[in-house]
């Protein structure tokens, strides 16, 4: 465009110099821009390939988790090693020689890759924030830019992080298993029998000592077995046993009775009652033929005591009737037989007791072991260190039960290192744990923590609520629905369910027995089971005097249940043993319903029933689980995800 001058007069100037001018400013100024949208496209494809080598090295090394010594952490380190130096990055070499070559052959195992993996350790690029957590750096890769150096940048150096975790199906409660415990009720301490095949099935989650119900109700005889008075009936004046007095088991007592009024050639017999007139009088396993001293005119009798009575703790009736050969014998009157149960009895019969173990939101202990209930653990534990000789692969069976029938082999913790007692704010990851006293609210916190009505979507263990729904079958209990899963709908053959799935006791010592275990017997919904639950074994009997902190040696899997599974029909899952010290607590197999055992008012939780599980036979996760976790606990499958 042409302009006339101002004076109205001469040439018009011509403004195509100046255009080109600007022009060549904004060519330059978009190319610079260009420049730096490229080199920037460069930058952010390389960080993110470094988030990838990040991630995928991290999720690798995750899987030899956890880490709690330098020997683990070097493992763990070497994976880490490997990945990085498979999968090196353009321009990371040039800034880390160190690096090695992935040549054909090269395994985490390799002499170069070991060393790399060691100075990974030593520059801080591999940590590990928990023993359940590895954190990994890459390597700088530098990215060298094209057009940026026309601006006076020649590159950039990136690296990118990355946190993977290894966890555990399924929630973490404060209830310790207590190992001798086990074994003695299973009859495995001395050590007796085969321990692989001497299983407790069954045993109970308790408060404290399983107490007696209450005095027995007085023994009423039926009417046919009235007592007729000497000297038309005979009379009973003494009552010996062996062992005096007897004690309730497997192995028969014997007894003597001794009386006078027998007569001669007439029909001695003796019968045993405990109980209501209802019930029916036994006979004893066998009876001698009756002595008499014909110069005293007393007589005696031998004999062994029958099943029932020594199954059964308590105050037993014996009567001797004599008779015709023909006809109905006469009655002496009863004479008291004392039945006790076995030393340490009632500790036997509650192998899981309740744990202390602070809570970093919650300050009241009671409040805390309501919501540890509830909730889980709100912090891992781990195994303790010094335990590991007792859960090597080489540990026979006979040597585990040996060692866990003497207490003093299984130390308690001192509160030096390695100790980590589980306090309110440990340093590291706890590993002692502690039984909660007998302090008057723990029942109350321990019926709270498993059957507190829903309130705000927080709910007692076994409560359906609206953070917990119930998928699976329920049951009314103090007024509440409460899952009432059963463990057979989450096993996945049947044929399979047999004491090879239940946990063989001489596995709490030796991480399973996959030999013998079927991998995946049951379904991987059994996590997402309100029944089911994570807890630690303690190297710690359950006596009066077993106070102070305890090792934890494993952890194992249990199963709240009611009923004997598939595969065990033949047998008596409370056996002869265990009913007896259960009847000698006023316990019944009937007193528990829905595997709880609740306070004759109903209303106060006294002992869960539980199952432990092989660790070997749980399946594993699948990629999309999205059930409850915990802190891996070193058994059982593992769920191996990126934390960051």
């Amino acid at each position: 465009m042409r302009w006339p001058s101002p004076s109205g007069g001469g040439r018009p100037r011509d403004e195509r110099g100046a255009i080109a001018v600007i022009s060549g400013v904004v060519a330059v100024v978009l190319l610079l821009i260009s420049a730096f949208v490229v080199d920037l496209g460069s930058t952010w494809a390389r960080r993110g390939q470094l988030q990838v080598q990040a991630d995928k090295a991290a999720l690798l090394a995750a899987k030899s988790l956890p880490a709690t010594d330098d020997t683990s952490r070097r493992n763990a380190a070497k994976y880490v090693a490997y990945y990085v130096a498979c999968h090196t990055l353009p321009g990371q070499a040039q800034l880390n020689p160190e690096i090695p070559d992935c040549p054909s052959g090269t395994t985490p195992d390799s002499t170069a890759i070991v060393a790399y993996g060691q100075q990974l350790l030593a520059n801080g690029s591999v940590t590990f924030p928990k023993s359940t957590q590895i954190k990994v750096v890459t390597p700088e890769a530098r990215i060298d830019y094209g057009f940026g150096k026309v601006a006076g940048v020649d590159g950039s150096t990136q690296r990118k992080m990355a946190i993977a975790q290894v966890s555990s199906p399924g929630d973490l409660l404060p209830i310790g298993l207590s190992l001798p415990c086990l074994l003695s009720a299973a009859g495995n301490v001395p050590a007796a029998g085969d321990p692989l095949s001497a299983i407790m099935p069954l045993n109970y989650v308790t408060s404290g000592p399983l107490g007696t119900a209450g005095p027995a109700a007085p023994t009423v005889w039926p009417s046919g077995y009235a007592a007729t008075a000497p000297p038309a009936g005979p009379s009973l004046s003494s009552v010996a046993t062996s062992p005096d007095p007897v004690v309730s088991g497997p192995v028969p007592g014997t007894f003597t009775l001794t009386g006078s009024g027998w007569g001669t050639l007439t029909e001695v017999q003796v019968v045993f009652h405990k109980g209501p007139d209802t019930g029916t009088p036994v006979a004893p396993a066998s009876l001698g033929l009756p002595v008499l001293e014909p110069l005293t005119g007393t007589a005696t009798v031998t004999g062994v005591l029958p099943d029932e009575v020594m199954q059964t703790p308590g105050a037993w009736e014996v009567k001797v009737g004599v008779g015709p050969l023909a006809g109905s014998p006469t009655w002496s009157e009863p004479m008291q037989l004392d039945v006790t149960l076995p030393s340490g009895a009632t500790e036997a019969v509650g192998c899981g007791r309740l744990l202390e173990s602070p809570r970093a939101d919650e300050p009241d202990p009671a409040a805390a072991l309501v919501r540890n209930l509830q909730d889980g653990l709100d912090h891992g534990l781990a195994g303790h260190p010094n335990l590991l000789t007792v859960s090597a692969p080489d540990l026979t069976p006979d040597d585990a039960v040996a060692l866990a029938s003497d207490p003093t082999n299984l130390f308690d913790c001192s509160g030096v290192a390695p100790d980590v007692l589980d306090v309110s704010g440990p340093t590291g990851t706890p590993n002692c744990v502690r039984r909660v006293g007998e302090d008057g609210w723990v029942g109350t916190s321990f019926t709270d923590g498993i059957l507190a009505a829903d309130s705000g979507g927080t709910a007692g263990r076994l409560v359906c609520s609206a953070v917990r729904p119930c998928d699976g079958p329920t049951a009314t209990v103090r007024g509440v629905e409460i899952n009432d899963d059963d463990f057979d709908d989450f096993v996945a053959d049947p044929s399979l369910l047999r004491e090879k799935l239940f946990f063989g006791l001489s596995t709490y010592v030796t991480n399973g027995l996959p030999v013998i275990t079927p991998e995946n017997a049951l379904e991987e919904d059994v996590y997402k089971s309100h029944r089911f639950m994570w807890v630690p074994v303690m190297s710690s009997p359950l006596t009066p005097t077993s106070g102070g902190d305890h090792p934890v040696l494993t952890f194992r899997p249990i199963f709240i249940t009611q009923d004997a599974p598939s595969g065990w029909d033949t047998y008596d899952m409370l056996w002869d043993e265990l009913s007896a010290l259960l009847a000698g607590l006023g316990l019944a197999e009937d007193d528990v319903q829905h595997g709880l055992l609740m306070s004759e008012d109903g209303q106060t939780l006294r002992g869960m029933r539980f199952m432990t599980i092989e660790p070997a036979s749980l399946p594993t996760v699948s990629e999309d689980y999205s059930g409850p976790t915990t802190e891996y606990l070193g058994v059982g499958p593992k769920i191996v995800k990126l934390a960051k």
